[in-house]
């Protein structure tokens, strides 16, 4: 039963090849394929000529330019020579020279001691110390910060009440009440030590 089944396939096969062969129509004339293929050009530059001009028939939507982002560059930093003001402590003059206490929360004691040569903050060198100024130095560029200058408004809040303008030489304003005797020296609490 096998051989016969095989040999029904074979013939099968033999027959279906041979009605493709001869029901498959002839191909077209060459004439023919000639007028249906698309003229070949001289080069390559008519090619890409011809593809601008139908890109260019095409009514293509231009998206919008993109929105021009300018970032906030926000306030200037503050000046170093406020900074440092702020900050400053005391200046002390140490038997191996002059230094300065400036707050630093992460310091010891949220207080560190500058000497001359140690950097303050954002690249900025002590230069030097003496009585009435301390110059910090960064880059070539000197800032003198004066120790007894008064402080600018601009560490105070805007919500802040600004403290009364002495006008008498004692310092105690205008209320003479308030006045010490002659020759009395106030006396001044000393802080307390926690540790």
């Amino acid at each position: 039963m096998k051989p016969i089944l095989l040999g029904m396939a074979g013939a099968l096969l033999g027959l279906s090849f041979t009605a493709g062969w001869l029901l498959t129509p002839a191909l077209r004339a060459p004439e023919t394929m000639a007028a249906a293929a698309p003229p070949q050009a001289a080069h390559q530059g008519e090619v890409i000529g011809a593809n601008l001009r139908r890109l260019s028939a095409l009514t293509l939507a231009t998206p919008p330019p993109p929105p021009v982002i300018v970032a906030d560059a926000g306030p200037p930093p503050p000046d170093i020579a406020v900074l440092f003001r702020r900050d400053l402590t005391a200046v002390v003059r140490a038997p191996l020279g002059p230094v300065v206490w400036v707050v630093d929360p992460a310091g010891r004691l949220n207080r560190r001691v500058l000497r001359i040569g140690d950097t303050y903050r954002d690249g900025w060198r002590i230069a030097s110390i003496d009585s009435s100024a301390v110059t910090l130095r960064r880059r070539g560029e000197n800032r003198r910060v004066g120790i007894m200058e008064v402080a600018p408004d601009i560490l105070l809040p805007p919500d802040h009440p600004r403290p009364p303008i002495p006008v008498s030489p004692t310092g105690v304003g205008d209320d003479p009440a308030a006045a010490p005797a002659p020759g009395v020296r106030r006396q001044l609490r000393r802080p307390m030590n926690d540790g």
